[in-house]
């Protein structure tokens, strides 16, 4: 099916290359057995930063690299891109944007990941596995072209699916191109080809609650925020800190099982909007 891989983009303006590696399995690459599969422009025609690449052949068992390259010489290699690293809730960019850091330059993206990690973790200790596995079953019935599967419940919207199934837990077997997801409001349609194979059949789809992407990305932009502040030397107490604590609270508040709420109805998601997933959200690379 390929694979794709994503990166952010380097702080270095005059980076002109990225160099691609792949390994077949994490043992070879942690022996260093890789292979440059390709080397693309750094930035596209438009002049933006190129952050991503497919693999047509590549496989998720595959562990990939890059390197940046500036003309004269390149960075080391970046940490593995694969199926291994792919248990954090959120991405590089969406603490970014939530912590509206001001030392961005001087901060390492080392710092980054770990306060994603820290707060990922801190999501399985307090709620347990938050990868939803759900399943519901294909109707027989004929002239079903545009069917809406709900399978998110009072969950919806989706913040990320990682693996649609059929009859089996352990194999995907449905492409992306069998099925369209709306991630606001929780559904999937399939092809007309799809449903004339598998009528009759159980699908398990799993999928993470827009929700749980919502409180580690504030989890992990509060604890980066405020590591700037004590850094700085400066009262840890300012608005923006008050913002991202009142909003982790709602959050939090909302994933207690506690009466019926919404989380539209605390703007965490606007109503109705579409989120727009990646190819792959699961695959980072952090640009040390």
């Amino acid at each position: 099916m390929g694979q794709t891989i994503n990166w952010v983009e380097p702080t270095n303006s005059s980076v002109g290359s990225v160099l691609i590696y792949r390994a077949d399995t994490l043992k070879l690459d942690s022996v260093g057995s890789r292979t440059i599969i390709s080397t693309v422009g750094a930035k596209d025609a438009n002049g933006s930063w190129v952050t991503s690449y497919s693999d047509a052949s590549g496989t998720a068992d595959y562990i990939y690299r890059i390197q940046f390259w500036d003309g004269i010489g390149s960075t080391s290699f970046s940490e593995p891109i694969g199926r291994e690293f792919s248990d954090q809730l959120a991405t590089f960019n969406d603490v970014l944007r939530v912590a509206r850091l001001s030392n961005y330059d001087s901060l390492g993206s080392e710092e980054i990941f770990d306060a994603i990690q820290d707060a990922s973790e801190e999501i399985y200790w307090n709620y347990g596995d938050p990868i939803k596995r759900t399943s519901f079953f294909l109707d027989s019935e004929t002239g079903t072209k545009g069917r809406a599967y709900n399978f998110t419940g009072d969950l919806n919207p989706v913040y990320q699916v990682r693996r649609v199934l059929v009859d089996s837990v352990d194999t995907d077997i449905v492409s992306g191109s069998d099925y369209e997801i709306n991630y606001a409001e929780g559904n999937i349609r399939f092809t007309d080809a799809f449903l004339g194979s598998y009528q009759g059949k159980y699908v398990f789809v799993n999928w993470v609650p827009s929700a749980i992407n919502l409180l580690v990305k504030n989890m992990a932009a509060l604890n980066l925020l405020e590591g700037e502040l004590i850094m700085a030397g400066v009262d840890v107490t300012n608005p923006q800190v008050e913002r991202l604590k009142k909003k982790i609270e709602d959050i939090a508040d909302y994933l207690r099982p506690k009466g019926v709420y919404s989380q539209k109805s605390f703007g965490a998601v606007a109503d109705y909007d579409v989120i727009v997933q990646k190819v792959d959200r699961r695959s980072i690379f952090f640009d040390y």
